[in-house]
C-alpha cells in the first residue's frame, strides 16, 4: 500500500485548498510583474538526469529529477477522483472537481523535499483571463499569509499555451514555518492546470533550476 510522504502534508494540503478556492474567485485584472524571461527550456530527451512521466491516457507529460519517486494520484490529497477527471479531458467533457492527478518528490528520511504537484480545476465563470485568475489566487494567498511575498511573475508560451509562472513565499499560519512555491498556471477552455512545485525558502536556491526545468516541460495533449 502507497503511503504519502512529504515534508509537510498539512503544506501541501493547504497549498491545494488554496488554488481551489481562487479559482472559484473572480477580480479585476492587475498589471503583472515581467522580469526577463530564463531561455526556453530543452527538449525532454536533452534533460540529463531526468525522467519524463507519460499518464497512460496521454493526456499529460511531465519530467523530473531522476532521483525523485513518484506517488499515485488516487492515494494523494484530493486525488481520489483523479483517474475520473482525467477521463474527462479525454472526451473533451469540461472538469467540474479540483484534482490532483501527479505527486512526486524527492526522498529524505522519510519525508518528501523538494515536491512536486500537478492539479487540474475547473474553468471559472468569472474568470475570463489567466492574469484575472493568477490575481485571484495572489489575493486568497495574501488573506491567509500574513508574511506572502510575491517574488517574480512571468507570463510565457508552454507547449503553444498562454502561461504564467509564479513564485512566492509565506509562512503557513499554524505551522509557523515558511513555505517556497513556484507554481506554473495554464487555462484551458476545459481546465486550469497548475503545477506546484515547493521547498523550504533556505533550500528553494539549489532547487529553483530544477523546478522551472520541471514547470516548463509540462505537455498537455488537448
Amino acid at each position: 500500500m502507497y503511503k504519502i510522504r512529504c515534508f509537510s502534508v498539512v503544506a501541501i494540503l493547504l497549498v491545494l485548498v488554496l488554488i481551489l478556492t481562487s479559482i472559484s474567485l473572480a477580480c479585476e485584472a492587475k498589471p503583472a510583474q515581467t522580469p526577463t524571461e530564463p531561455p526556453p527550456m530543452s527538449t525532454e530527451s536533452e534533460i540529463p538526469n531526468y525522467t519524463t512521466y507519460k499518464d497512460e491516457s496521454g493526456l499529460f507529460s511531465v519530467s523530473y529529477p531522476a532521483d525523485w519517486e513518484i506517488t499515485p494520484p488516487e492515494v494523494t490529497p484530493f486525488g481520489q477522483n483523479a483517474k475520473e477527471t482525467i477521463s474527462r479531458l479525454q472526451a473533451g467533457s469540461p472538469v467540474e472537481e479540483f484534482s490532483v492527478i501527479f505527486f512526486g518528490g524527492k526522498p529524505d528520511q522519510g519525508a518528501y523535499e523538494p515536491y512536486v504537484i500537478i492539479g487540474v480545476g475547473p474553468v471559472p465563470a468569472e474568470i475570463s483571463t489567466l492574469d484575472q485568475l493568477v490575481d485571484s489566487d495572489i489575493r486568497v494567498d495574501k488573506e491567509t499569509y500574513s508574511d506572502f511575498q510575491e517574488l517574480t511573475r512571468i507570463k510565457t508560451t508552454i507547449d503553444g499555451k498562454e502561461a504564467t509562472i509564479l513564485d512566492w513565499e509565506g509562512t503557513i499560519p499554524e505551522e509557523q514555518y515558511k513555505l517556497y512555491c513556484l507554481q506554473l498556471y495554464i487555462l484551458t477552455d476545459k481546465a486550469l492546470w497548475v503545477v506546484t512545485c515547493g521547498s523550504r525558502p533556505e533550500n528553494s536556491a539549489q532547487w529553483k533550476n530544477d523546478f522551472n526545468t520541471i514547470v516548463r516541460s509540462l505537455r498537455i495533449s488537448n
